[in-house]
């Protein structure tokens, strides 16, 4: 099943630095950096890049290239540009702050190895294993050094890596993390933070990675039920863990729990993002899978015939990468549908 979306990495990934200062200009900027971190937590990226590039261009001219506040804005609109799906406009962005942060603050300042955090968790979700790892044991460690284990920024880092050894398959690395991380945010941060929401999820995912589908669904559903009502049904964290849990049902077998969930999700991120977002299209493509399974070809065919046209109206970064293996789904879909009716006429 078609599931590339960014999971809960970004939302920790995300740290809005906000400028110390008392001139009248740093103040605006300061301003600007919370609306943008407002836009982020309530899932309007648009609106957060459009801020977002207004305060990075601001402080350049104001402030410089290297001063400290305008390293905060370019770490906003890439942390921005990420959650958008905007890969290759984040990636610039990352590795000029994590320079200019090393060179001036020192390679352990905790602006330095918000940096690095935030190279790791986008080279992660870009499938760089190799690249991300060692950025992430190296964060971690830097950070337990300099913070402690219980800081909020060191127990990012944790679940980052966690979630980065899940995907690796290297699960007698990756369960140990999660526990420790979900048992620490409960206790610094409590039970119903949306960082606590974050670890949750991912040891839900690890389970159903493992096969442990009973552990996961436990997971998955308190998860959804505490978003919806601490961030909203809309909320991109929300709807992510929606996904997650018709997901799980649909390896299960039970479709006809999943099917629900994701034509809620579709018609939901269609409301937010738009119909030719990479989430929308995604979960199109997630819809368009059960009704494979399910043997209802034509259903399928529609759904994948619709997503390429739109993939191919609005051609993004990630519509380029899904757009061929698309193409070969939707003729699989048509030469088994063209099958089943050979079948029945025969």
């Amino acid at each position: 099943m078609v599931n590339k979306e960014p999971r809960y990495f970004l939302t920790a990934c995300l740290c809005l630095f906000l400028a110390l200062g008392h001139s009248q200009g740093i103040q605006e900027l300061d301003q600007l950096n919370a609306q943008v971190a407002k836009a982020f937590n309530e899932g309007r990226y648009q609106d957060g890049i459009t801020l977002a590039k207004k305060a990075y261009k601001r402080s350049i001219s104001s402030l410089g290239e290297k001063h400290p506040s305008t390293v905060s804005s370019m770490n906003n609109l890439a942390a921005l540009y990420q959650a958008w799906g905007e890969y290759s406009k984040a990636e610039p962005l990352y590795v000029k702050a994590l320079q200019v942060t090393r060179e001036f603050l020192g390679e352990k300042h905790p602006s330095t190895l918000m940096s690095m955090n935030h190279l790791a968790g986008l080279y992660y979700f870009q499938g760089e294993y190799s690249k991300a790892e060692p950025l992430f044991v190296k964060t971690l460690q830097l950070r337990k050094q300099v913070l402690g284990e219980k800081h909020p920024d060191t127990l990012m880092t944790t679940n980052h890596l966690a979630g980065l050894y899940r995907s690796q398959r290297e699960y007698s690395k990756s369960e140990p993390l999660f526990l420790k991380t979900l048992q620490l945010r409960r206790e610094v941060l409590g039970e119903m933070h949306p960082k606590t929401f974050i670890s949750m999820d991912g040891l839900a995912e690890l389970y159903e990675s493992q096969g442990e589908y009973n552990k996961a669904e436990t997971l998955f559903v308190k998860v959804l039920q505490l978003r919806k009502e601490i961030l909203g049904e809309k909320h991109p964290s929300t709807l992510l863990s929606m996904n997650n849990l018709a997901k799980l049902y649909s390896l299960q077998g039970e479709y006809n729990k999943a099917e629900p969930l994701y034509i809620k999700n579709l018609q939901l991120r269609k409301v937010v993002s738009g119909e030719k977002h990479i989430y929308s299209l995604i979960a199109m493509s997630n819809l368009a899978t059960l009704y494979e399974l399910q043997g209802e070809y034509s259903k399928a065919e529609s759904l994948y015939v619709k997503a390429l046209q739109l993939v191919k109206e609005a051609p993004g970064e990630q519509h380029r990468n899904i757009l061929c293996s698309w193409e070969t789904w939707q003729s699989c879909i048509v030469y088994k549908e063209n099958t089943v009716k050979l079948s029945l006429c025969l």
